[in-house]
């Protein structure tokens, strides 16, 4: 990252693992300097931002959704390090329970197709145990 990089809003949140209204709201503030652009966009220059955040630490650790991994911010303090660490501890464990809650909704979608097959046997006639189903169903199914 070159200093004097120019960052838009969105780029500094993501790089600061904060939300945009939060850098919009240190740039209010007169925490951070800015500039503004011909289209009226507010700019950070990423030197600014990485004096901000290392003097003053980072907020409370969040998970910045839609931040990859090379978006991921980068900072030398250990306090922001140690934000970084839970947020992926956290973001592994969103990924595990994501993955059980796949493998369950695959487990009730081959039951439930099991059941329809059962099901339009008894209705068929094809199965002789329960034929006052039929009766009582119809012929909708």
């Amino acid at each position: 990252m070159a200093a004097s990089e120019t960052l838009s809003v969105s780029q500094a949140a993501k790089r600061a693992a904060v939300s945009p209204s939060t850098i919009r709201r240190w740039i209010d503030s007169g925490a951070i300097k800015h500039s503004t652009s011909s289209e009226g966009w507010r700019l950070i220059t990423a030197q600014d931002l990485m004096g901000y955040l290392s003097q003053h630490g980072p907020e409370t650790p969040r998970i910045v959704r839609g931040a990859s991994a090379r978006e991921a911010p980068v900072v030398s303090t250990g306090a922001t390090g140690e934000a970084l660490k839970i947020a992926l501890e956290a973001l592994d464990r969103e990924r595990k329970i994501n993955d059980e809650l796949r493998a369950q909704v695959r487990s009730l979608e081959q039951e439930r197709t099991q059941h329809i097959a059962e099901m339009r046997a008894l209705l068929s006639g094809k199965s002789e145990g329960l034929l006052s189903i039929k009766k009582w169903f119809g012929k909708t199914l």
